[in-house]
């Protein structure tokens, strides 16, 4: 537990220490900031609770939401203004993507405010509107608190971390640099998050009118996605796969939500890159259950063909077909489902289960939409001087990834292909796969090894995302998790040229002059960062021998840059990007 005082108080930093720690953050990933430098010593003293200090606002922010996938609850400590503007878009991916995560911001004291208010003098990191950084976060946080004294502290202090634990979505508590030592009450009572809003009514009809059209259904299919595991309702999903013996799909950002040796699954549903089996499965299903799906525009297709058919919990809501409900949490919902499929003895009826029996094994690839491309990547695949591409190493990592790993996959060319990767143990799988900010997963990488300190964090991230946040790697070798990172080096923002102009691709078209990247040597960063091992990886037998190094190179860095021609692409990657092409 984290320093307590004998009486019944304490200092206002301390009282923080305490509650995130019974939140679940027992990390608080920071920048030093002299507005905050009071409780980055009073984290320092603490037994309960670490403060992890990284190189960018932006890297303690994909840390701390990193975290809070694997954990339930992140946290990251910056100063006023640099600070919560600099992590705005991190904490924007923590909201879209219900992420509770906790953001503290250390701000000018009750003094300096008086001067720049009155005296015309604008203290370091001001604007001059010193409401500014409450009001920044003000669309991407479910709570802002300012804490200006140390009587109203706890009572300030415990309504934003209930209201994250609440609706698994971030708040935002900002303290005066003058109060982190004043005194407050100790906690006497635990924190006490009030349950989302509910109406029994519209629980049970919306239950009814589900049961109505499941019974209905020759085709339904259960569609799971991040909701399930934001509200840690994976048992409850089980017991409905294993009372119903429905088959079950996830989308990419819910993908490991359960092992995917459950029985029943066939898949991720992450759209047009889907395979086709899946696509068809799905999108001409006559009851797609869906259990906390984000739906974005990768889902377009579902909702144009299937938007009739769809049930779908989603945000304290369950549409059915086009009737919503509201105050209706996700959790009501299926133990509501639940029980009354178990009543009824409920079975998925025989086409469905045709359905599944028919499904093509795991990892049956979109490639089958384009095989002349296929056969060109996969040609001499056999050969150990055979260069390597993305299918070629794709394929080789279904073999290679096993459950000691979290997988994390950038937003690029390699995101959707990671989807059809094994992930056989829960919450084996991490995708920012709806905010989409590149460069995502360094940062990520060390709040994930914080997070689950008994699993390597994987990487896959392209060269332009990489290069965003590569100072991520100095924290990651001073955390020693044994992080993989592999870095697909085309020099070029590839998913960006993609969408812009596929002919680059499949016609050798010139890129675009804004797509093309200055070439790093990424081996040798190891150097510059004094830590971990790195190699430069062209060929398939060059990767062999890549792999069984950074797999023997535990509790260090291991850093592979994989030298792809630049006209390659993924066939995940062609079906998404031919629609939008000129």
């Amino acid at each position: 537990m984290a320093t307590r005082k004998s009486s019944a108080t304490c200092t206002v930093a301390e009282y923080l220490i305490q509650r995130l720690e019974e939140f679940g953050a027992r990390h608080v990933f920071t920048v030093p900031g002299d507005y905050a430098g009071a409780f980055a010593s009073a984290m320092d003293k603490a037994t309960g609770i670490t403060r992890v200090g990284t190189t960018s606002e932006l890297v303690a922010g994909y840390a701390a939401d990193a975290y809070a996938r694997l954990r339930g609850a992140g946290a990251a400590c910056l100063t006023y203004g640099v600070g919560t503007f600099s992590v705005l878009n991190a904490l924007a991916g923590s909201y879209v993507e219900q992420l509770p995560v906790i953001l503290i911001i250390g701000s000018p004291s009750r003094d300096n405010r008086h001067v720049e208010r009155t005296e015309g003098v604008l203290y370091h990191h001001s604007t001059g509107a010193l409401t500014a950084d409450s009001d920044s976060v003000q669309n991407v946080v479910v709570a802002r608190e300012v804490i200006r004294d140390g009587k109203s502290a706890p009572r300030r202090i415990d309504a934003a971390i209930e209201e994250a634990m609440r609706w698994s979505r971030p708040a935002y508590i900002e303290v005066l640099q003058n109060v982190w030592n004043q005194t407050c009450a100790a906690p006497t009572k635990p924190l006490r998050p009030r349950p989302l809003p509910i109406s029994r009514v519209a629980v049970t009809r919306a239950a009814n009118e589900t049961l109505k059209r499941l019974k209905s259904a020759k085709t339904p299919v259960i569609w799971a996605g991040p909701e399930v595991q934001r509200f840690g309702l994976q048992q409850t999903l089980i017991e409905l796969l294993e009372a119903t013996g429905l088959s079950y799909a996830t989308d990419l950002i819910g993908k490991g939500v359960l092992p995917e040796t459950t029985p029943g699954f066939v898949g991720v549903y992450d759209g047009a890159s889907a395979t086709k089996a899946l696509r068809i499965m799905l999108e001409t299903s006559d009851c797609v259950l869906g259990f906390g799906n984000l739906v974005t525009d990768d889902f377009l297709d579902l909702i144009q063909k299937n938007y009739g058919n769809m049930v779908l919990g989603w945000n304290n809501s369950v549409r059915v077909g086009t009737r919503t409900h509201r105050e209706v949490p996700l959790a009501a919902f299926m133990t509501e489902l639940r029980d009354r499929l178990r009543e009824d003895g409920y079975r998925a009826p025989a086409r469905a289960a045709a359905r599944l029996g028919a499904m093509p094994t795991f990892g049956e690839r979109a490639a089958m939409k384009f095989p002349r491309l296929a056969a060109r990547v996969r040609a001499g695949g056999d050969q150990p001087e055979t260069q390597v591409t993305y299918e070629l190493f794709f394929d080789r990592m279904k073999t290679w990834v096993d459950e000691s790993m979290v997988l994390m996959a950038d937003t690029s060319i390699v995101l959707y292909s990671a989807a059809e990767l094994p992930v056989n143990a829960r919450d084996g799988f991490i995708a920012q796969a709806a905010w989409n900010s590149i460069g995502y997963t360094p940062g990520g990488a060390l709040g994930a090894g914080y997070g689950d300190p008994e699993r390597r964090p994987v990487v896959f991230v392209g060269d332009g995302g990489f290069q965003m946040t590569v100072q991520a790697l100095s924290d990651i070798v001073r955390a020693k998790h044994g992080t993989i990172i592999f870095i697909f080096n085309n020099a070029l923002y590839g998913i960006e040229q993609a969408f812009v102009n596929v002919k680059f691709f499949t016609k050798d078209e010139p890129p675009e002059a804004f797509d093309i990247l200055h070439a790093w040597d990424y081996a040798r960063l190891v150097e510059l960062f004094r830590g971990g091992w790195a190699a430069t990886v062209t060929t398939m037998q060059q990767l062999e021998d890549a792999l069984a190094k950074a797999r023997a190179n535990t509790g260090a860095l291991s850093v592979i840059d994989l030298r792809i021609p630049e006209h390659d692409i993924t066939p995940q990657m062609l079906a998404l990007a031919q629609p939008a092409a000129p």
